[in-house]
């Protein structure tokens, strides 16, 4: 249930923008999910292209939410991945119930594969990793 909300939170909003620029058949994206990456926390991430075959943006974001009482303290990071290498990171800390983080590059017209990853660590605790699908634009 807690995932239901944090999507529509985090996701819907951008996703629903990017989408309203393109028909359906035009747009990919790819999510990445951790129940319970902290207890009563949730994270994602996504990569998304706006207009598959035609110069434009790729976009990465993600974040978490907690439930209500609940804060996580530590690091994110999200890289930003194309054809395999590393084109961009953004890293911040967080100490809350939610935050976010998010990348735009631009997309040449030529076919690339990308994919996004969140780094979600608190010290003294694993690096939660949550890694979306790759996508072709």
């Amino acid at each position: 249930m807690r995932r239901k909300a944090f999507r529509v939170g985090v996701i819907a909003a951008p996703l629903a923008a990017a989408l309203a620029l393109a028909s359906p058949a035009s747009a990919k994206s790819s999510t990445g999910f951790a129940d319970d990456f902290f207890p009563r926390c949730d994270a994602n991430v996504t990569v998304a292209d706006d207009l598959v075959g035609s110069v434009g943006k790729i976009d990465a974001y993600g974040g978490f939410f907690c439930e209500t009482g609940r804060e996580f303290s530590g690091t994110m990071t999200l890289q930003l991945f194309k054809n395999g290498a590393k084109v961009s990171e953004a890293k911040k800390g967080v100490n809350g119930n939610g935050d976010s983080l998010g990348i735009t590059v631009s997309n040449p017209v030529n076919p690339q594969d990308w994919r996004a990853k969140l780094t979600i660590f608190r010290p003294g605790f694993s690096s939660t990793i949550i890694d979306t699908g790759t996508i072709r634009s």
